[in-house]
């Protein structure tokens, strides 16, 4: 396949996961689209288990390049080396545990084709919660991911991401105006890429009816079998702080004014972050009255039935004398009464 005939870059990084690796090279294999390109980046790992999974998957080898780190570059750096190999007009990044579904390419770039000053565009995603058992994944359950976007703005990026590279289809030109892939962040690369995306330009949204990528996580499991979001969670929570921390410094330093602003809104800052402690203790006190009014509930209650039962065990207590006081009054009676019954028998018999 030449260049000319390659419309994406599929950058797929991977490392020592053959089960997600064969999963995520299926996903691809199944896209309606197939004017694509696959860039292996095989991150420092075992060269004969990427191989294994290629020869055994269905994917078409022509459409592979294969690009190996012997020494780990990481995720941004990977990623970095994965976009400098290619070369087609359109970039998306499938990272090995995740997957697409089957029309992500298709809808995606005749999205990109009909809005041609978009610098990408993202999709609806959700997140597959799964577990290994076995030899195997087993999906236990769905969700959702950003639920309430309808169009991404840089406002809401200001925020948070709101999208992960296996939902994006990025256009190459785009990348190479606003800087590409920051390679010094070992995490956040893609929400840092995004920022700057949106600053050059408008960002697509593909608000489907359904999921067109599919985020994969596995809570609990950490190194090869875990999902960088949930097991790098504290260095995403540092690397995104001292990242900004950093930008606004550059910002400062620009112009000499900018200081004024910052501290102007650093202190409607604390107001607001005051206001929301405040909020924050007060409802730490509802709650606290809450379960302390449910407690002495719980408590009243228990002291009602055991009142209750103690009534009861009384009562049965009084219809067990009674039943034994009706017995040793009827007893002295009852030949009396049979005595009575045989005489009435006979004498009705004799009339």
């Amino acid at each position: 396949m030449t260049s000319m005939d390659t419309t994406v870059d599929i950058i797929l990084r991977t490392k020592d996961r053959p089960l997600f690796l064969s999963r995520a090279l299926a996903s691809i294999a199944a896209q309606t689209r197939q004017d694509y390109r696959v860039i292996l980046v095989n991150d420092g790992g075992d060269a004969a288990t990427v191989d294994g999974c290629l020869a055994k998957s269905s994917l078409d080898r022509a459409r592979v390049t294969l690009v190996t780190n012997r020494s780990p570059l990481e995720r941004s750096g990977s990623l970095a080396c994965g976009i400098d190999a290619g070369e087609a007009p359109f970039i998306a990044v499938h990272d090995d545990d995740d997957t697409w579904d089957p029309t992500f390419l298709e809808r995606t770039l005749a999205y990109a084709d009909a809005h041609p000053t978009c610098t990408a565009v993202f999709v609806r995603t959700d997140i597959v919660y799964e577990e290994l058992r076995g030899e195997g994944i087993v999906e236990t359950s769905r969700v959702p991911a950003w639920p309430e976007i309808t169009r991404i703005s840089l406002a809401r990026l200001a925020e948070e991401n709101q999208g992960v590279p296996i939902s994006v289809l990025y256009r190459r030109e785009a990348l190479a105006t606003c800087g590409g892939i920051d390679p010094t962040l070992p995490v956040v690369e893609d929400w840092d890429l995004h920022v700057r995306l949106a600053l050059a330009g408008e960002i697509g949204f593909i608000d489907s009816d359904h999921a067109l990528a599919h985020w994969h996580q596995r809570p609990g499991l950490t190194g090869n079998e875990g999902n960088s979001t949930l097991d790098l969670a504290g260095m995403h929570a540092a690397t995104d702080a001292a990242h900004r921390d950093r930008l606004l410094r550059e910002w400062v330093n620009a112009e000499a004014t900018n200081l004024g602003l910052l501290l102007y809104l650093g202190a409607r800052f604390g107001d607001e972050r005051r206001r929301y402690e405040d909020l924050v203790r007060r409802l730490d006190r509802l709650e606290a009255r809450i379960d302390a009014n449910e407690q002495a509930s719980r408590v009243s209650r228990h002291d009602a039935e055991n009142a209750l039962s103690e009534q009861l065990e009384q009562i049965r207590e009084s219809i067990s004398q009674l039943a034994a006081l009706a017995n040793r009054v009827l007893d002295p009676a009852r030949p009396l009464v049979r005595t009575l019954r045989r005489a009435k028998a006979v004498l009705t018999r004799r009339g």
